[in-house]
């Protein structure tokens, strides 16, 4: 039987790391000046707000949304935009861990691919500055 409060809990956390993960992408994207370098940290910052909404959706989906105000959100400052993807990528394999519907594994599953792709695009685009 699918425990909705484990499944919120996770998607709270991915909810939490996205946006902070954005927040730093968006403040580094102002740094840099290689324009590669500064559109592929926009597209991850804008693609990071995107994950945001549909996480949000699902979780009302699930009916859980009253719950939001009381989840405790972790600190993730400091990081670098590389550290704080693999820190999305690290709650992603702890959401796949918990029970999900199948339709909330597919939007995981799309997301956490889409991050993989946005990470070896950094890291390529990177190498190459």
């Amino acid at each position: 039987m699918l425990d909705k409060a484990e499944t919120t809990h996770s998607l709270f956390k991915l909810i939490d790391a996205c946006t902070q993960c954005r927040q730093i992408f968006h403040a580094w994207a102002g740094s840099l000046t290689n324009p590669t370098h500064r559109n592929a940290s926009d597209r991850i910052s804008q693609k990071l707000e995107q994950f945001g909404i549909e996480l949000r959706n699902e979780t009302r989906r699930l009916g859980q949304h009253e719950d939001f105000v009381i989840f405790r959100f972790e600190s993730i400052q400091g990081y670098s935009g590389t550290l704080a993807l693999d820190h999305m990528l690290d709650c992603y394999q702890a959401a796949f861990n918990s029970r999900l519907t199948s339709h909330t594994r597919a939007m995981l599953n799309r997301q956490f691919s889409d991050l993989q792709r946005a990470c070896q695009e950094l890291d390529s685009v990177s190498k190459a500055a």
